[in-house]
């Protein structure tokens, strides 16, 4: 498994290889940290995570149920974030990162706002996945409209 975590410490130990369950995990544990960055692990937002990883990524539930497992119980700092997102830099195009930023944005807007720690969280790992600053700034826009608008 490309993740494995310490008992002594809580932390993330990274290996070399790497499966597709194993970017799916990355992925998770990123959206675990959008999600857990203001404090309040809303149940609406893990429901739409949950859905992200099942539609968008085809994982069954048992995979899902360890995904989220692995995530809820990572410590993750922004050390960790850097590190989650080079993995992805390099294992996946620019279009999957984008689609991502868009999965984090439709995740912090499932309770009908985007909190300031949401955004700064989603905005770190945005600059991590080395995304243009343009399409950062488009993905938010859109996501603050559908807020707006309330199209959900």
């Amino acid at each position: 498994m490309f993740f494995s975590k310490t008992l002594n410490d809580n932390h993330l130990k990274f290996d070399q290889e790497s499966s597709n369950i194993d970017l799916h995990l990355v992925s998770a544990m990123l959206m675990f940290s959008v999600i857990r960055s203001d404090g309040d692990t809303a149940k609406i937002e893990l429901a739409h995570m949950v859905d992200i990883l099942r539609s968008r990524h085809a994982l069954s539930s048992e995979e899902i149920g360890s995904l989220l497992s692995i995530a809820r119980s990572a410590s993750i700092d922004d050390n960790a974030i850097a590190q989650l997102s080079k993995t992805l830099c390099k294992h996946w195009g620019p279009k999957e990162r984008a689609q991502l930023l868009n999965d984090f944005w439709e995740i912090a807007t499932a309770d009908e706002e985007i909190k300031i720690d949401e955004r700064l969280t989603i905005e770190l790992i945005a600059n991590n996945l080395e995304l243009d600053p343009e399409e950062i700034t488009r993905a938010r826009y859109s996501a603050e409209q559908r807020l707006e608008l309330n199209i959900f």
